[in-house]
């Protein structure tokens, strides 16, 4: 399956996301899903507001390096570096049993849901 170019096509998978992510939060599902697809949904809006600024983006999915790339060309993103780098905790390092650290909590989240929701509000404004 190739890339979309389509900053449309990027930001509707980031919905998808976000609501998955908010139905299993309301559901009490696991939280290590729900970090995941926070994650992913935020991961994507950024990248499609790299894709309608540039026309690209890196194959990353370090969240701190795509919002440091944003802020290069829009200084609205610079205050999300840390938020980003908390919401970044739950793409890999929690998904595996190998890791003890154990489930992330429902506050963390609701904190992480919080974040990717002011982003994608601020992305969304972006590129309307």
């Amino acid at each position: 399956m190739s890339d979309s170019k389509n900053h449309s096509d990027w930001m509707e998978r980031a919905q998808h996301d976000l609501i998955s992510a908010r139905q299993l939060l309301e559901d009490e599902g696991y939280t290590d899903t729900i970090g995941y697809l926070l994650h992913q949904a935020l991961e994507k809006a950024l990248k499609a507001s790299l894709l309608q600024l540039n026309d690209c983006y890196p194959k990353t999915h370090d969240l701190v390096n795509l919002v440091s790339l944003l802020t290069k060309q829009k200084k609205n993103f610079e205050d999300y570096l840390e938020d980003c780098q908390f919401v970044n905790s739950f793409y890999v390092d929690g998904r595996y049993p190998a890791d003890l650290s154990g489930m992330p909590s429902y506050e963390e989240m609701k904190k992480a849901l919080k974040i990717v929701e002011n982003i994608f509000d601020l992305i969304v404004k972006e590129i309307s």
